[in-house]
């Protein structure tokens, strides 16, 4: 017997596309039964070999060179003669064009040349069909080849065809389909779809809804409802440490809390929670390169879902442009980005990679900013979900303002503080997502809730907490506002005991000018060792003004606003600290910008109204030199006159 001719050449092409395929990491089957046009069935992995949960097909045409009697016959080219591509066609006869596109899972149609061994694909979509004569055709584009570097486009056709889920309605019943190695992460960042609804509790709820629960800051549902801190310990069910870290921090706001959970953690899904959160409550203390350690040691295991490995990539990268690594932050951020199509209805991921968006954009140059991209990653359902929080805060101080403007007498039973929950939540639910522009204003507003709620006698610890806490937000302006207010009113104590707290060297891309704004504004209160280490601070980067912008990349004009910290602490400066001060005024070199001399000037002369001047009053500071101007003759200002 004699096989055809068509099997010597479709059945190489069919199994090389499969190869092809296969190098890409992706699972391709034949589909030698029942074969209505599909001759391989395609399972796309990512880039780490996950599986991503769906299939398409694929239709091979074989042709052994691109001569004008095979599938290449009918090419199309630009002016110059250069080939952008080939027109199939079919007849009515066949229904194939049909079948590809009304079919749950998208098709590919690849045409294959045995010469080169270069497959060239386009997904059959209505849109792309043309009518020719008796039948239809499509352009099948010259650039898009099965190989690596369209790999990502071939997977978001393959992941196109996922039925969607309408997420209206879920108030009250919540995602009742998530697997379980995603609800941790969905009660975390999305909990209204984990936590029961307050008008249908469970009569004991189980580890994630208690999660969810207390993202919400609703503590008070969860009262009788779950087992005791004991009864916690005890159990086998890892879900119940990580509600009582969770609970832990909630309480006394202290990071470490999720150690514990950590290091018990087994499965992947768990690890990367329990290091997410803690390093979401890491960095509501600013202390970003202890989360970045934390998330290198789980990312350096590799075991991660997709989803889970895009919550890891977006908290790294986020550390990183804290951290003024905007290079390595942006790269991680784009790699983050690419595993958008995993799962394209998970509300967690498109809120990860709104937050990814978000670090891109910081961390580029600012003529090469994308306004567009970043604007619409943010327009997300979790990110509506969490403004709707943060309305109901809002809210809820503006009733409780108008009740104490209207003296209302009403007495309430089991008061719950539901404008700091809400706004507590709405910040930390921007933390886990790792949204740090949003995280800013969410945690400003909780800050400046507890400010407005605080007067000249109340406790100091209290009110120095608050101003902490705006400047960890990164507000300069309010807390620069904050600041004086509560020195010129009181309790000034409080100004002091949170610049102690303030350490220069440690600022992020975040607190930096907060940290100068409210050290600034405390300026009457700082003690000396406190002065002394910020004009220290002040004159490294005054004398290294390039590093600071490598650090920061900050949109101000960083001479003038670190000489506008250095002035206002010279009077608090210890002598010691005032004699380096002006030995280095007196050694600057003369300064060319007419702005930053006479500013340099006003430092010098604060110096000259402080103690211990007289023995530099010789002392020749050239830095207060102004330059010469048609006015000025050949006479020059100097700050010791």
């Amino acid at each position: 017997m004699r096989a055809g001719k068509t099997e010597v050449i479709g059945t190489p092409g069919q199994s090389a596309v499969k190869g092809q395929f296969e190098k890409l990491r992706w699972g391709a089957n034949p589909n030698p039964d029942h074969d209505l046009g599909t001759d391989l069935w395609l399972q796309p992995r990512d880039e780490r070999r996950f599986e991503l949960n769906t299939v398409a097909g694929a239709r091979v045409t074989t042709s052994e060179t691109k001569g004008p009697n095979t599938y290449f016959g009918s090419p199309e080219s630009d002016a110059d003669g250069k080939i952008l591509g080939w027109w199939y066609y079919e007849s009515a006869k066949k229904d194939h064009f049909d079948y590809w596109t009304r079919h749950t899972a998208p098709h590919f149609l690849i045409l294959h040349d045995l010469e080169t061994a270069e497959s060239y694909w386009v997904h059959v979509t209505s849109e792309r069909l043309v009518a020719a004569g008796s039948g239809k055709k499509i352009f099948i584009p010259v650039h898009q080849l099965v190989d690596e570097a369209h790999n990502r486009e071939l997977i978001e056709v393959a992941t196109s065809g996922r039925p969607h889920i309408p997420w209206e309605g879920s108030a009250w019943g919540g995602a009742q389909t998530l697997a379980a190695g995603d609800l941790l992460r969905h009660a975390l960042i999305v909990p209204r779809l984990v936590a029961p609804h307050r008008n249908d509790l469970p009569k004991a709820f189980q580890p994630e809804q208690a999660v969810a629960a207390l993202v919400l800051l609703r503590q008070t549902d969860l009262e009788n409802k779950m087992p005791d801190a004991s009864a916690r310990t005890k159990s086998k069910l890892w879900g119940w440490a990580f509600v009582t870290a969770l609970e832990s921090y909630l309480r006394t706001e202290e990071p470490a809390a999720f150690k514990d959970a950590l290091d018990s953690a087994e499965k992947a899904s768990d690890k990367v929670a329990a290091v997410c959160t803690w390093a979401t409550a890491l960095l509501e203390r600013a202390e970003a390169s202890t989360a970045l350690a934390l998330l290198n040691k789980v990312l350096a295991d590799d075991d991660a879902s997709p989803q889970d490995h895009v919550w890891l990539l977006v908290q790294r990268a986020r550390c990183l442009n804290e951290l003024g690594r905007r290079d390595e932050a942006k790269k991680v951020a784009l790699e983050a980005l690419q595993g958008r199509n995993s799962a394209p209805d998970d509300p967690t991921l498109t809120a990860l990679c709104g937050a990814a968006s978000w670090i891109v954009f910081s961390s580029s140059p600012f003529g090469a900013r994308s306004f567009s991209d970043v604007i619409t990653g943010s327009d997300n359902i979790a990110s509506w979900w969490r403004t709707q929080v943060t309305a109901w805060g809002l809210s809820s101080n503006f009733e409780e303002q108008f009740s104490t403007w209207s003296r209302d007498s009403t007495r309430r039973v089991g008061f719950e503080d539901a404008a700091w929950n809400h706004l507590r939540a709405s910040s930390l639910i921007a933390g886990l997502i790792g949204d740090q522009s949003s995280w800013n204003h969410s945690y400003a507003r909780l800050a400046k809730l507890q400010l407005m709620r605080t007067g000249n006698e109340s406790e100091v610890s209290e009110v120095a907490q608050s101003l902490t806490m705006l400047r960890w937000a990164g507000d300069h302006k309010a807390l620069r506002d904050a600041v004086r207010r509560v020195v010129l009113e009181g309790p000034a104590e409080a100004a002091r005991s949170a610049s102690e707290a303030v350490k220069l060297a440690e600022s992020t891309k975040t607190t930096i000018r907060s940290n100068m704004a409210l050290l600034k504004s405390a300026a009457d209160v700082l003690t000396p060792d406190i002065a002394d280490s910020t004009a220290k601070w002040c004159m490294k980067f005054l004398s290294d003004l390039p590093a600071f912008g490598e650090l920061y990349s900050p949109g101000y004009h960083v001479p003038i606003e670190l000489l506008g910290l250095l002035a206002p602490v010279v009077p608090a400066l210890s002598e010691t600290g005032r004699n380096e001060l002006l030995e280095w005024l007196a050694a600057l070199p003369e300064q060319p910008d007419h702005l930053i001399a006479q500013t340099y000037g006003s430092v010098f002369r604060c110096c000259r109204q402080s103690r211990g001047y007289s023995r530099h009053r010789k002392a020749r500071c050239t830095a207060g030199r102004r330059p010469r101007s048609p006015h000025s003759g050949d006479r020059q200002a100097s700050c010791t006159r």
